[in-house]
């Protein structure tokens, strides 16, 4: 009995462990699948075009790199006291996140310039909370000219500039005649504030730069394509106009060449039928009408050998023609 139930103690913690490893498995895939999902949704959203895939796809980017700036302030904040700064930073922690959900549900707009006026109003107060030795008030400088890059009107980013360098003045101001309430310790934040300011002001000009050259090298492609097609149509004109002349060239040799057959057969086949109504009008007076007969019916005879042999030349001649016309066609 105790063997069993040994056996069956075993039993039950490896089908516990299998179901365990199973369930962390599954949640992996999941976890996997989730991830690989949202960050496809973050790259392109299907209502934009390719150009408003690229602003919707950087601007993700730059909440992502706002939620880890304010991820590590929340770390760096957990231990401060008083501990509203931390609770202010953990706030702004998740307006991020909100805001990025709103981003990727197609309220492009609203969510990048509330993104903004957060950012420049959690700036404010840290510059005026920690004082000029944090370093907050250089983040203005990068939100007065990152807007430039995500708004297409210039009511929108230019509101926003003027926003953010009201602000820094401010601040410079209430600098010189407030004191921190809460002075930081060591200047780790002081050093990444200016690490983030230079690097929003790097990637800015490196998105405005690389979407330059970008529109330049599909001008290049759409003039150098507009220039081939020209080239096409000219080259096709040239072949056009050059067939027009040969076949007009043809056909005027062909109407002169008519025209003096026409003449000369004309007159050849009018000799003989003239003859031989002539002949006609000679039997009509004659009053031996038989010996009239004998008399002119083999000159009649001959005329018609004559008119029958002119008129077989002007049929051979218009078939010539005809066939002429076809090989040019």
């Amino acid at each position: 009995m105790m063997h069993n139930s040994n056996s069956d103690n075993i039993k039950n913690q490896l089908d516990v462990k299998s179901n365990q490893q199973f369930k962390r498995r599954g949640m992996a895939i999941f976890g996997f699948a989730f991830m690989k999902d949202f960050w496809k949704s973050l790259q392109t959203h299907p209502t934009l075009s390719d150009e408003a895939n690229r602003v919707y796809r950087n601007f993700n980017y730059l909440l992502l790199i706002g939620i880890a700036d304010v991820a590590f302030l929340c770390v760096f904040f957990r231990n401060v006291q008083p501990n509203w700064p931390f609770l202010l930073v953990a706030i702004e922690l998740v307006s991020l996140i909100i805001l990025l959900a709103f981003h990727r549900k197609g309220f492009f707009y609203t969510a990048r310039y509330l993104t903004f006026l957060l950012v420049i109003t959690l700036q404010i107060t840290a510059s005026l909370v920690h004082g000029k030795s944090a370093g907050f008030d250089y983040i203005l400088l990068a939100i007065a000219v990152l807007p430039m890059l995500f708004f297409s009107s210039p009511k929108s980013y230019i509101s926003l500039f003027i926003i953010s360098m009201a602000s820094l003045l401010a601040i410079q101001y209430f600098f010189t005649v407030l004191k921190p309430s809460i002075q930081l310790e060591g200047d780790g934040v002081y050093y990444w504030n200016i690490f983030l300011t230079g690097a929003i002001i790097f990637l800015t000009l490196h998105f405005f730069k690389t979407g330059y050259e970008k529109k330049q090298a599909q001008l290049t492609r759409q003039n150098e394509a507009i220039h081939n097609q020209k080239e096409e149509i000219e080259q096709i004109n040239e072949e056009l106009e050059s067939i027009i002349n040969n076949n007009t060239e043809k056909l005027r040799t062909q109407e002169e060449k008519m025209s003096a057959y026409a003449n000369i057969h004309a007159h050849q086949v009018r000799s003989p039928l003239a003859r031989i109504m002539g002949l006609v009008h000679l039997i009509d007076l004659e009053p031996d009408s038989e010996k009239a007969l004998r008399e002119y019916l083999p000159k009649i005879k001959s005329n018609a050998d004559d008119l029958n042999t002119q008129l077989k030349e002007v049929s051979k001649h218009l078939n010539d023609m005809d066939s002429e016309k076809g090989e040019s066609a």
